[in-house]
């Protein structure tokens, strides 16, 4: 269940453009697919540094916290040095 820190509207956007980018490498270019990757990838790494941004403010010294991320996710060194991630 989502946290309410979380951005439900920030994560349908990114889930829309995402979807954008399936439908765009069927129909376009490889040009205009290329440019819409670069928005995809732009979208991605908002969304992850959003995320670990709500990381960062919401997990407490000494606390324990567990993520499920897409494999195009990345939160490797967009974390504060104190929080260590295992995979």
């Amino acid at each position: 269940m989502p946290r309410k820190e979380d951005s439900i509207p920030a994560t349908l956007r990114a889930v829309s453009v995402l979807e954008a980018l399936v439908a765009a490498e069927r129909k376009e270019s490889r040009e205009a697919a290329a440019r819409r990757g670069a928005l995809g990838s732009a979208v991605l790494e908002k969304r992850d540094r959003y995320i670990a941004a709500q990381i960062a403010r919401t997990l407490d010294p000494g606390e324990t916290g567990l993520i499920f991320l897409g494999m195009l996710h990345s939160l490797v060194g967009r974390l504060p040095r104190d929080i260590e991630i295992l995979r």
